[in-house]
């Protein structure tokens, strides 16, 4: 790759080569400090003008750049063990999308390491992988009635008599009102609310009556059935079942918390244009 790159840009060959040197003969720094200016130079010429215009041997030496930065970065002195694994592994993962396929291998073995080093410094998981952030179900019960962020109360009796008495447009009642009157009130406001909500209803179904047939539930048909019974013919039908098999939807179902356990440390593409084959 640094022969190569050396007959179009003899400043970044010079620096890949004085980085792979370096990783060689395990300095460290110098590995470092070398990769990065090879990194600045291929990321500029990769983001300059329309992605199919720039000569392959950029994204191979920007994919061996990011390896040797991964490298030297993870082997020099930190004050923050965890940290340091975590932007090594970006880097791997940004040589990953924008670098050839010459180093892939190479650069998903040394993710794969560093996964397993965050494992051992304290998880491997981003955001909420310790919980910070994400209040799981027990905990919220176990520390009974409190507050919402806004600063309502959960208690159910209180949070509805409140709300009934915002629909009503009653005052709130002072602390020497009784219990049986606002009671009283938030009675008196929903049954207002379900006998407006009721004539809204029969009003409106009779300017626009119900029309059709409930749609067929198909528990995972056939292609050939589906697209001959249902989609030639235009006829909607509920898919039952389709994803039962999916990985998501298994044991470990792919919520949220688990994606941030699991991934949320990784550095993924979003992808613009109209599909992802798309010149776009």
């Amino acid at each position: 790759v640094v022969a190569e790159l050396d007959a179009t840009d003899r400043a970044a060959a010079g620096a890949l080569g004085r980085a792979s040197d370096a990783v060689g003969a395990a300095d460290w720094r110098a590995a470092a400090e070398h990769s990065a200016v090879a990194q600045e130079l291929a990321w500029k010429v990769l983001h300059t003008g329309h992605w199919t215009e720039v000569a392959p041997v950029w994204r191979a030496a920007y994919a061996a750049a990011c390896h040797c930065a991964a490298v030297a970065c993870t082997s020099v002195d930190a004050a923050s063990e965890r940290e340091v694994l975590l932007g090594a592994l970006r880097t791997v993962d940004l040589g990953l999308m924008l670098g050839d396929t010459r180093f892939r291998a190479a650069l998903l073995r040394l993710a794969r390491r560093l996964e397993t080093l965050l494992s051992a410094a304290g998880g491997g998981g981003g955001e909420g992988a310790s919980g910070e952030g994400v209040v799981p179900a027990r905990a919220a019960a176990v520390a009974g009635p409190s507050r919402l962020p806004s600063g309502r109360s959960l208690e159910p009796a209180r949070e509805a008599t409140r709300i009934a008495l915002a629909v009503s447009g009653t005052p709130p009642p002072s602390s020497a009102a009784s219990a049986s009157s606002a009671a009283s009130a938030a009675a008196t406001a929903a049954a207002s609310a379900v006998s407006a909500s009721a004539s809204a209803s029969t009003s409106a179904s009779a300017h626009r009556p119900l029309r059709g047939h409930p749609a067929p539930r198909l528990n995972r048909p056939s292609l050939a059935y589906f697209f001959n019974e249902h989609m030639s013919q235009s006829q909607p039908a509920l898919l039952e079942g389709a994803i039962d098999g999916w990985p998501s939807m298994g044991a470990r179902r792919w919520t949220l918390p688990y994606l941030r356990r699991a991934a949320g440390h990784r550095t993924v593409p979003v992808e613009l244009g109209e599909h992802y084959l798309s010149l776009d």
